[in-house]
């Protein structure tokens, strides 16, 4: 057993697992952006084969989930989809314009918060709670590389008002909670 791992607290994913949850994620993003958002989905799919690299969009949400490696899962929109999202969320609330893109990033919080406990849900064990920390949201569009040990995974939901990107990276516990890596070699 490695010395390094807790055996009381459970692997969240397996390598088998890592794509039934991608796609919990997927199907709960969709259903959060047709619901919550009122946007249409024109399209939602995995995205194929091994990933080296990650481009993200303009907006992007992180958070981790504390199973025994950590997993970091990102939301990344573009823009006008965020900004059609926030619309559709806030319908009805009055909002200053000086308070919009402040609260347009709570709302990128909001979805990927809801989405992941949702999909979770699918991945709890009897006597265990994972740990979710607190969103993280980045304001501009970067490229994620991955780090030899760990796996990027994702998938995509197309709407007529852009993208986002669903990315997880297991294990997490070679990054920085800003998606950089921190592993020494």
């Amino acid at each position: 057993m490695n010395p390094d791992r807790n055996p009381n607290i459970p692997d969240l994913i397996t390598d088998a697992d890592l794509d039934r949850f991608v796609d919990r994620l997927l199907h709960r993003g969709k259903q959060f952006l047709e619901l919550e958002g009122k946007i249409p989905v024109m399209d939602v799919r995995p995205i194929q084969g091994q990933l080296d690299r990650m481009e993200l969009k303009d907006l992007t949400s992180i958070l981790t989930v504390e199973d025994r490696l950590k997993l970091i899962v990102a939301f990344s929109f573009d823009r006008s989809l965020m900004e059609a999202v926030f619309q559709g969320y806030t319908e009805g609330v009055s909002v200053a314009p000086e308070e919009q893109d402040l609260l347009m990033e709570e709302t990128a919080g909001d979805c990927i918060n809801i989405v992941v406990g949702n999909a979770l849900e699918d991945f709890q064990l009897p006597g265990y709670a994972f740990n979710v920390s607190t969103p993280i949201i980045i304001n501009e569009g970067k490229s994620i590389q991955r780090y030899k040990q760990s796996k990027l995974t994702a998938g995509e939901v197309q709407t007529e008002k852009g993208t986002m990107i669903v990315l997880c990276i297991t294990p997490g516990i070679y990054y920085k909670n800003t998606l950089e890596i921190e592993a020494s070699e």
